[in-house]
């Protein structure tokens, strides 16, 4: 996270101007925007948040389509360890069985 801080005699200030902040207060970033910016400078800038949005929004498809592909795996793989686990204690039962027969004799 891109955290703007200003350290001002041992104490630490975050900026409520960055958006990517924890202390962001969009009333004031508006007031600031409308004071200092042209119109055009505040078109551009929307512009630049509507693409910033689609941007992050196609990533968060992306992440949760891998995620989902990854946790179809884990199951898949999950079912088949349940499947030769029980195989294989198949296969222990019939081997304690046969050490039984075989020290009975």
């Amino acid at each position: 996270m891109a955290e703007k801080e200003e350290e001002t005699k041992g104490k630490i200030h975050l900026n409520p101007f960055d958006l990517d902040g924890q202390q962001f207060h969009p009333d004031m970033y508006m007031q600031k925007l409308l004071k200092e910016c042209s119109l055009q400078q505040i078109m551009d800038h929307e512009t630049e948040i509507v693409r910033d949005t689609l941007t992050l929004h196609s990533d968060m498809q992306t992440l949760v389509y891998e995620n989902y592909n990854k946790f179809i795996s884990a199951t898949d793989t999950v079912r088949k360890m349940k499947s030769d686990f029980k195989k294989m204690e198949d296969e222990m039962d019939l081997l304690a069985k046969n050490m039984d027969s075989i020290t009975s004799f």
